[in-house]
C-alpha cells in the first residue's frame, strides 16, 4: 500500500521552520522601524538646534566687536553694527532660548535647550547648544558647535 499525504511529525516541522523563519523578518522588520524612528528624532533634533545657531550665527555677523557686552554661559548681548541695535539671547530656566531685539518682547527661537554655552575671546565667538527633543519613542539630545568671527569694528 502507498503511502499518501504528510505524516503529522512532518506537518509539525514544517509549522515550527514558517514560525522561526516569520519570526526573524518580523524581528528584522521591527529593528528597521527602531532604527529609523530614531534616526528620524535624532534628525529633528539637530535641525531644531541647527536653526537655532544659524540665527544666533546671522545675529553675531552683523556685530560691532565692541559691542559684546555680555558673553557668558546662557547668556550673550550685543549689538548690530552700524545701527547699534542691541541684541540679547538667553538660555531661560524653562529651557528656552529667547532672543530680544531692540529691548523689545523676548521671542522664543528654540525649545528645549538645554544648555547654551557663548564663548567670546576677541572677534571669535564659540557657540554651542545642546537641545532635547521628546518624542513618543523618547527624549534624544542633541549638541551643535560653531565659531563665528566678528568682522565688525
Amino acid at each position: 500500500m502507498g503511502r499518501r499525504g504528510f505524516s503529522f511529525v512532518e506537518i509539525l516541522m514544517v509549522g515550527v521552520v514558517l514560525s522561526l523563519i516569520i519570526g526573524a523578518i518580523l524581528t528584522m522588520a521591527s529593528t528597521s522601524e527602531q532604527m529609523w524612528v530614531r534616526t528620524d528624532n535624532q534628525t529633528e533634533a539637530m535641525n531644531i538646534t541647527q536653526r537655532a545657531l544659524d540665527r544666533l550665527s546671522q545675529d553675531l555677523q552683523s556685530a560691532a566687536l565692541a559691542s559684546l557686552a555680555i558673553c557668558q554661559a546662557d547668556s550673550i548681548s550685543f549689538s548690530q553694527s552700524g545701527t547699534g541695535i542691541p541684541i540679547a539671547y538667553n538660555r531661560t530656566a524653562a529651557n528656552t532660548l529667547e532672543r530680544t531685539f531692540n529691548n523689545g518682547q523676548p521671542q522664543v527661537v528654540v525649545a528645549g535647550v538645554t544648555a547654551f554655552l557663548p564663548r567670546c575671546q576677541g572677534e571669535l565667538v564659540n557657540l554651542s547648544f545642546t537641545s532635547n527633543v521628546t518624542s513618543t519613542r523618547g527624549t534624544f539630545q542633541q549638541t551643535l558647535q560653531a565659531q563665528v568671527r566678528i568682522h565688525n569694528p
